[in-house]
């Protein structure tokens, strides 16, 4: 451009000579004026070039073990760059500076323009600085026993598990926390180790929840059934069948082997609740002598009304199953009215004949009163609750009635007999169809639960127990007199319906 301009300067003071038409002082005049615009043209341009070099300035490259891997504006770019990767490096429990050593970073100018080129973005610079680099974290493993369940990047991470454990295996809704127990020493070490060996807080928690699998291998009894197998040992029928393709249920025979693929907790944590709940007192039916009866004659002198008690239990659940409920306390809120029944002690008369008349040869006979059979004594139903508990550990035997041995409806039969309500015995099928249908909702302490399915009976009700409050039951299981839940797991599965005495 300069030299453009300079020669433009050179032809306009030729022909101002050549042609002639100024005097010399006008051309000298004029040529100092030429001059000076070129000069200041061409300063205009170089300027305009360094504007333009400025905007589109050179990118400042990036370079690890001699590969491009991105660019950055300028130098002071970069170490911004690298106070961000350095955060996200202590994120994961690493020591920038601990990578720098092992990886060769080079940095300058590069021969590109800055808005040509790709950025590169921090989290990008740091995973590739991770890949080139052998890393390793400071970390926490997580141990039980000879168990490592995994590694976490900080001590914060292992306190939560425990927070998280607490709260997945916390007090239901509706009762009031008493004490918790963690049976096992969990340790926390502190290690080395690389970033993709890290699990964060959720996995190692459902890792402990579902703990580890074994085998065992159950040799089938005489009075064994495949029901009696899967309820004995928390499994479903599914479950066993999975485990053991070869097996037809209806086939076993003592001597069988059965596979049991079993998960056992890495740890046992307990939960102790307590909750308060009004349950209905059934009222009892009392019998008074009445000399204004005959004998054999009853009459009903008062009508009878239940009552009220308010039952505090403690509820014991290892990981968030129910293992024991026990009643800490029993205060009545209305007394049940008894309903009295007037008993009849006066001598019958005896019957009365009538003699012949002389006029009619017909006769006359008195016939025999006519006695109603005395109402059978009700019971409560807290004491079924009661009489039930009792036999909490008892053995299951198959057709046992009590009071030693026991199967389920064997021993729905005992505890409400025994609690006065004349209640008999017979199928859990019979007992469904004696008992007043009842809803969820309404359910009660000392209701009846049915189930359906649990093995080949022919019929459709084939299993019951004994509600106890809280979603659990009492029931004579193939453990034993045992609780259990009914809102989740085998028994969920096989519900059939609810039944009131």
């Amino acid at each position: 451009m300069l030299k453009k301009a300079l020669h433009f300067g050179k032809r306009a003071r030729y022909q101002s000579v050549k042609v002639g038409l100024h005097s010399a002082t006008w051309a000298n005049t004029h040529k100092v004026k030429l001059i000076t615009t070129s000069v200041v043209v061409s300063f205009a341009v170089v300027i305009a070039m360094m504007a333009s070099m400025i905007i589109n300035s050179y990118a400042y490259v990036v370079k690890i073990d001699g590969q491009t891997v991105g660019y950055v504006k300028n130098e002071a770019e970069y170490a911004t760059l690298l106070n961000e990767i350095e955060e996200n490096l202590i994120s994961e429990g690493v020591d920038a500076k601990e990578i720098l050593d092992q990886v060769k970073v080079e940095t300058g100018t590069s021969d590109k323009f800055y808005e040509d080129v790709d950025k590169i973005e921090a989290e990008d610079l740091t995973d590739t600085l991770v890949d080139k680099s052998n890393t390793f974290a400071n970390a926490y493993e997580i141990s039980v026993g000879e168990d490592n369940l995994g590694i976490v990047a900080s001590a914060t991470d292992a306190q939560e598990i425990e927070k998280k454990l607490v709260e997945k295996f916390a007090a239901p809704e509706g009762e009031e926390l008493v004490s918790t127990d963690l049976a096992e020493a969990v340790a926390v070490g502190k290690v080395k180790t690389e970033l993709s060996k890290l699990s964060n807080t959720d996995e190692i928690v459902d890792k402990i929840v579902a703990g580890r699998n074994e085998v065992q291998i159950h040799t089938v009894a005489d009075d064994d059934t495949f029901w009696d197998i899967a309820l004995a040992n928390g499994l479903s029928e599914e479950e066993i069948l999975n485990t053991n393709p070869q097996i037809d249920p209806l086939t076993l025979k003592p001597g069988d082997e059965v596979k049991l693929n079993k998960a056992n907790p890495y740890m046992h944590y307990t939960v102790v609740t307590k909750a308060t709940a009004n349950e209905p007192v059934a009222f009892n039916t009392v019998e008074e002598e009445s000399a204004d009866l005959y004998v054999g004659e009853s009459q009903v002198k008062q009508e009878g009304a239940n009552g009220e008690v308010s039952i505090t239990r403690e509820f014991t659940r290892v990981n968030g199953e129910i293992t024991n409920v026990t009643e800490v306390s029993s205060t009545v809120v209305t007394a049940p009215t008894d309903k009295v029944i007037l008993k009849g002690t006066k001598a019958k008369p005896a019957p009365v004949s009538v003699a012949k008349s002389s006029s009619n040869s017909s006769s006359r006979v008195a016939a025999p009163a006519y006695y109603p059979p005395t109402p059978a004594g009700d019971g409560t139903k807290s004491s079924v609750i009661n009489i039930a508990a009792a036999q909490l550990g008892k053995p299951y035997s198959f057709g046992a009635t009590g009071p030693n041995a026991f199967d389920c409806s064997g021993f729905v039969a005992y505890v409400y007999n025994n609690a006065g309500y004349g209640f008999g015995r017979g199928s859990a099928q019979s007992m469904y169809n004696r008992t007043a249908r009842v809803g969820a909702g309404d359910l009660q302490p000392g209701d009846l639960v049915f189930f359906s399915g649990t093995y080949n009976a022919g019929e459709p009700v084939t299993h019951v127990g004994i509600y106890v409050g809280n979603g659990t039951m009492l029931h004579a299981s193939p453990r034993g007199i045992a609780y259990d839940t009914i809102t989740s797991g085998y028994h969920a599965s096989h519900l059939y319906g609810y039944g009131r005495v």
